[in-house]
């Protein structure tokens, strides 16, 4: 199914999975004053899908913090299934800080991200709690605050990307954890100004079960990966 959205949007949008139903939302460029929460029904839809595309997301208000979001942070609306979010850019014109893709309580599977912009008015691309499987993210220019933090996720695909951050660009693990992953960088401009601490490739807790594959990626910035990870070039 592919739905065409004709006008601008106003407001905020739940979109409900269900089994065996895939559908497309082409945006046209349109803009989307609101926030898009993806509810999962706290079931594992291995045959849903959700595809958001060529919207411009803006707004003046921090509620949600993020303009995509997987889940609501309850139960009932986690583990969300092949979703893309591609072509999207994101602005916000309020104050605090606002999230383009964002996750609650994790499980989530086959997240991809694709041509799209994080302006600098945002904090960060992406905020997941833990894609369980299948992160990939394409071609996508971040010139926000931050760039995507990872936490538990186990799995990250990166290529073409351009980030120039004030923050970190990418942060992998939690602190006080063991963490493992699989995490593939690949022909990526990571570049950070290093406020406020922050490092353009940021490794927290004991990483010591996760390998970090940077294969023709330029990092500007000081990185931080004083863990055990082991990290291939």
């Amino acid at each position: 199914y592919v739905i065409y959205v004709n006008g601008d949007i106003t407001g905020d949008v739940t979109a409900t999975q269900k089994a065996d139903v895939k559908v497309t939302i082409e945006g046209n460029g349109k803009t989307f004053n609101g926030a898009l929460t993806i509810d999962g029904q706290s079931k594992r839809y291995e045959t849903a899908g959700l595809t958001i595309k060529n919207f411009k997301f803006t707004s003046d208000s921090a509620t949600p913090d993020a303009y995509i979001n997987l889940g609501n942070g309850t139960s009932g609306t986690r583990y969300t299934n092949n979703v893309t979010v591609s072509g999207c850019t994101f602005d916000y014109t309020g104050t605090g800080d606002k999230v383009a893709i964002k996750s609650y309580t994790g499980g989530d599977w086959n997240l991809k991200v694709e041509g799209c912009t994080a302006n600098a008015s945002m904090h960060s691309l992406l905020q997941v709690t833990n894609v369980e499987k299948g992160l990939t993210i394409t071609t996508c220019k971040v010139y926000s605050k931050n760039g995507i933090n990872l936490n538990n996720t186990p799995y990250l695909t990166m290529s073409g990307c351009e980030f120039d951050t004030t923050g970190y660009c990418v942060r992998l693990g939690v602190n006080g954890s063991t963490n493992s992953g699989n995490f593939t960088i690949t022909g990526n401009t990571l570049k950070s100004a290093n406020d406020d601490g922050d490092a353009v490739i940021i490794l927290r807790g004991d990483m010591s079960g996760a390998t970090v594959d940077l294969q023709d990626t330029t990092l500007v910035g000081t990185p931080d990966v004083t863990g055990s990870a082991i990290i291939t070039k």
